[in-house]
């Protein structure tokens, strides 16, 4: 594996058979008996080893190789044998053979020397078994592993431990198999490893160091520095086979030959334990794995085969069975922007952790070759429960499967591909990264030292291989992993050319940053959304760059792999999930929480908006034109030069709400029309009526689209109709009530010289101002500072936005995007917003013609004349449209639709007003007014977030939100203006003359806001 620190212990796994039967079901083979010959008693004598005296037991040329037990295999294995046990992990392990090892315990059997990749799990398998019966005494590993045993020996000085690269130990085999006594690697250049400094062992104590590693020769080639490192040889070699004739030809199953090829040439007796055991010719030359001339015994494998990490992925339509958490949606991001390192036809060494998510992110077509140093070219994905197989294993000791087109080979090779710079990018995590490419990812001085693993052999080559880290930017303690200069033990020196981190803890969005490995300089080139540099700089401790064009990192959402769950012997802390369930508990709590937060504050504002935008209404009824002097047609103009204000002032609002922040400037226009409706009650004369019904208008004007630019930062796309459904018909459904809330007002009065009419602005006034306080202090500014989600929520819901809009990064409050005039006209000049603002101006028209006859209607029907009565019974087509308005804002949302919708929900108010036009019958009438009020405010949540659905960045969106409003509240003014004057004026009249009490559906101005 590749030197990360490994996962903690979980559970185990095993591929449990009885002793006689193929150990797994994908072998499908038997194991043949030995025949009587294995049972022959035997001479043992020593001879030498390749370059010193060797105790390994003598072979005698000629005898059979078939052994009956694993026992009489093992019987003449002495103490202080060195032995070079095969294996990855716990796949392709000898278990038979390290168990009859064991079983010869401490006294006959001592002071071993083992060389293996690594030490297996305590109680479990592997070499852990032999520590654990205490035959051990020094032992020659790229990676430790989880074996409490083995630590405790280590530190107490009982075990000598010498740590090397995995590649470097595979190597050394192969040489000393080959006869070389040493060669040279470019492998661990500049590393405690070159000094020697990596303890070999310690005092009793575990304070002392009785023992360092040895320090390496170096040697410079054509530029360049190499360690010399000497091979290794063996007096035993024990190894499992898939397949073996009795002449000791073997097969070996996929990763299984990870070392058992090499180590079987590099000993002086190979034992090979065979699932199954076949006549001399049953197996093809072309398929031996390992030629019997290395083979000296051979026993059947009786021991169960164990999985060390079951990793599954899971079919059932992509939907994990685990919801994703915000600490993987993090990682998935980095995986995200390193796929983009991945060019077509790669071939690709990817690290554990955050580097294998990166094929997850590849297009459909977009086909790269995985490497794992343990023996894969063509790794694919994790298997289903079907296809495990224990002989398919990844660098991360994973169940995992192949492609089509894949090899398996050993480790030695695996590595020359890797030391050679055929392999094109490696990408790995890093504890630290400096600021001219060197990298430290293996070791913490002062906490465990678990082994390097291969990643000093994944960045032996840089010129050849790109070399790229997925980390993220800061430490758990809070310290930069970005350094001028690292001051962990290195991995490699100046090999680092692309690093991706994600950006800072409080806002965990990736960022890259490229090397000059040369020059040791280090420059930022891309940048998401909602990050700033100076962001950056403060969680930097390197000196870094700024490219002059500084790239944004588009955050669209990519279609990953399927979810893998856990099985498996470590901690499922390191194995992360692989992409975002939008279905999950944790999304349904944030948009609860978020809901909750704003929702209500949204509908108590627009609430205020439109009781004082209509209670001149009421105001008229209980005498405001006597009292003043105004006459019916200058009132009617109050109302038009209201609109037209209204109208004028939502575009700069819009445009005003980023630089003032919403949390702000909302509040801020609640206060201010609140004084301006209370200034309302104080009015004299007709030219004060007109100048504050304008002022109101300016104030007012930018609520509306600024709510929904407002939401449009919170929610995604999908999630906001129904957003705007539940605020919009909040206040709708409660502003039938109106009248009955100024007839209370009206009992004030008259008190302190002022009319009862004056109290009802003066009151609701001083309710919207409070009401504007309680925004100011209750709504979030955005996600990134809203305090009611905890730190991994806003990390997550600030993660949905940006997938759903990669333009747009934080809407109200980043500070990346500026205002443009240009983004301004490109809003105006928008085709579509100018045909939804249309669609919202003939909406509005029939909603204003619906509340001018509403009341009629009810009279004419003859259920009552009395005009409490009437206000009750005109509740009721308001609440069935409130109904309808949520659930096809509900519909809206989840078919992802605005305009098909509109379509379906409006021939319903077209067939209403139909039918209305032409009937006399009061009740069939009434009846109709459901269908209208259905039709009609159903559509309304559509076309306002219709344009923002539709507009990519910040000012272009602000712009047709408001355009869109303004063109349609025109109808305010047309209707105002034309309608009361030359069509029908009895009618209009009569909503306020005969119906005392009743407020905002007798008025075209309580319509609009519906």
């Amino acid at each position: 594996m590749a030197g990360r620190m490994p996962p903690r212990m979980a559970c185990l796994v095993l591929l449990s058979r009885p002793p006689q039967l193929t150990l797994h079901a994908t072998t499908r083979s038997t194991r043949r008996k030995p025949t009587a010959c294995s049972s022959t008693r035997r001479t043992f004598a020593t001879t030498p080893s390749c370059w010193s005296q060797s105790i390994a037991p003598k072979v005698v040329r000629g005898e059979p190789k078939l052994f009956s037990s694993a026992d009489e295999a093992v019987a003449d294995l002495k103490s202080g044998s060195t032995v070079l046990s095969a294996g990855f992990g716990l796949c392709g392990v000898a278990e038979t053979l390290i168990q009859a090892i064991a079983r010869r315990g401490a006294q006959d059997l001592h002071s071993l020397t083992a060389v293996s990749n690594n030490a297996g799990i305590a109680k479990v398998g592997g070499l852990a078994l032999l520590a654990d019966a205490g035959q051990l005494s020094r032992l020659i590993l790229s990676f430790l592993g989880s074996n409490k045993t083995l630590e405790k020996n280590y530190l107490t000085g009982k075990v000598a431990i010498e740590l090397c690269p995995q590649g470097t130990i595979a190597e050394r085999i192969r040489a000393g198999g080959a006869g070389i006594p040493a060669f040279y690697t470019p492998t661990g250049v500049a590393t405690l490893l070159q000094e020697g400094n990596i303890p070999v062992r310690l005092s009793s104590d575990g304070k002392e160091v009785i023992e360092h590693g040895k320090k390496r020769e170096v040697r410079e080639f054509k530029g360049r520095k190499y360690l010399m490192e000497e091979a290794i040889t063996g007096d035993v070699a024990i190894l499992r086979a898939w397949k073996v004739d009795e002449a000791g030809n073997c097969i070996f199953r996929y990763t299984t030959k990870a070392f058992g090829p090499i180590m079987a040439k590099a000993a002086t007796m190979t034992i090979v334990e065979a699932e199954e055991i076949v006549p001399v010719g049953s197996i093809d030359p072309n398929d031996v794995d390992l030629p019997g001339i290395f083979v000296d015994r051979i026993v059947p494998a009786t021991a169960d085969k164990h999985i060390e990490i079951k990793k599954l992925r899971n079919l059932d339509n992509n939907i994990p069975e685990k919801a994703e958490s915000p600490e993987i949606a993090q990682r998935n991001r980095i995986a995200k922007r390193a796929a983009k390192e991945l060019k077509k036809g790669f071939y690709v060494n990817l690290g554990v952790g955050i580097p294998t998510l990166a094929p997850s992110y590849l297009p459909k077509g977009h086909t790269v070759w995985i490497q794992s140093e343990n023996g894969i070219l063509g790794m694919g994905p994790y298997p289903t429960e079907e296809e495990v197989d224990a002989d398919i294993i990844n660098a991360g000791k994973e169940t995992v499967t192949l492609v089509p087109g894949a090899s398996t080979f050993d480790s030695s090779e695996s590595f020359g591909m890797i030391r050679g710079g055929h392999v094109d990018v490696s990408i790995l995590g890093a504890l630290q990264v400096a600021a001219n490419g060197d990298l430290a990812n293996y070791m913490i001085p002062g906490k465990v030292f678990k082994g390097m693993g291969g990643a000093m052999d994944l960045v032996s080559n840089p010129n050849n291989t790109k070399i790229v880290v997925a980390t993220s930017h800061v430490a758990k303690d809070g310290t930069s992993k970005i350094v001028q200069k690292c001051n962990l033990p290195l991995t490699g020196a100046k090999c680092v050319v692309t690093l991706l981190p994600r950006s800072f803890q409080e806002l965990q969005r990736p960022c890259v940053f490229e090397v000059d490995r040369e020059k040791g300089e280090l420059t930022l080139t891309e940048l998401a959304p909602g990050v700033d540099v100076d962001g950056i700089r403060a969680k930097t401790d390197a000196e870094f760059a700024v490219a002059p064009t500084l790239k944004r990192i588009s955050m669209e959402r990519a279609t990953p792999c399927k979810s893998p769950p856990d099985e498996k012997l470590e901690d499922a802390a390191s194995a992360p999930t692989f992409f975002e369930y939008e279905a999950s508990a944790e999304v349904r709590r944030i948009l609860l929480k978020t809901d909750i937060r704003i929702l209500p504050i949204l509908a108590l504002l627009f609430l205020c908006s439109f009781f004082d935008r209509t209670n001149v209404g009421n105001a008229k009824i209980f005498g405001l034109e006597n009292d003043t002097g105004i006459t019916d047609h200058q009132y009617d103009i109050g109302l038009a030069v209201f609109y037209l204000f209204y109208v004028c002032s939502e575009l700069p609002s819009n445009l005003v709400l980023k630089k003032a922040s919403p949390r702000v400037w909302l509040p801020f226009l609640a206060v201010l029309w609140g004084i301006i409706t209370m200034c309302l009650g104080f009015i004299s004369s007709y030219g004060s009526f007109v100048a504050v019904r304008a002022l109101l208008g300016v104030a007012e004007g930018g609520l509306l689209p600024g709510m929904v630019l407002y939401l449009s930062a919170f929610y995604k796309r999908s999630d906001l109709a129904l957003r705007i459904g539940l605020f919009y018909t909040a206040a709708s459904l409660s502003g039938a009530f109106g009248g009955l809330l100024a007839r209370g007002l009206v009992e004030i009065g008259p008190r302190g010289g002022l009319e009862g009419w004056r109290w009802i602005f003066i009151i609701e006034g001083l309710l919207t101002v409070v009401c504007g306080i309680i925004a100011a202090v209750g709504l979030p500014n955005s996600l990134a500072t809203a305090t009611f989600l905890t730190p991994a929520e806003r990390e997550l819901a600030q993660g949905r936005i940006l997938q759903d809009k990669p333009s747009q990064g934080d809407n109200t409050n980043s500070e990346s995007e500026s205002l443009k005039w240009s983004e301004v006209l490109r809003g105006i000049t928008d085709i579509s917003m100018w045909l939804s603002a249309l669609a919202y101006f003939a909406i509005l028209a029939g909603l204003y013609s619906f509340g001018l006859f509403l009341p009629t209607i009810i009279e004419d029907s003859g259920f009552t004349t009395n005009a409490n009565r009437v206000q009750l019974w005109s509740v009721i087509p308001y609440a069935v449209a409130t109904v309808f308005t949520v659930l096809i804002a509900f519909l809206s949302d989840r078919l992802k639709l605005r305009g098909v919708v509109m379509l379906f929900t409006l021939p319903f108010a077209i067939v209403g007003y139909a039918v209305i036009a032409n009937v006399s019958n009061a009740q069939v009438e009434y009846g109709m007014t459901f269908l209208m009020a259905t039709g009609m405010y159903a559509s309304v949540p559509c076309v306002l977030v219709w344009n923002s659905n539709n507009s990519a960045g910040h000012y272009k969106r602000a712009t047709t939100s408001a355009m869109q409003l303004a063109v349609a509240n025109c109808g305010g003014i047309l209707f105002n203006v034309l309608w009361c004057h030359k069509v029908n004026r009895d009618k209009a009249n009569g909503k306020y003359d005969r119906y005392a009490g009743y407020n905002d559906d007798r008025d075209p101005n309580f319509m609009f806001v519906l």
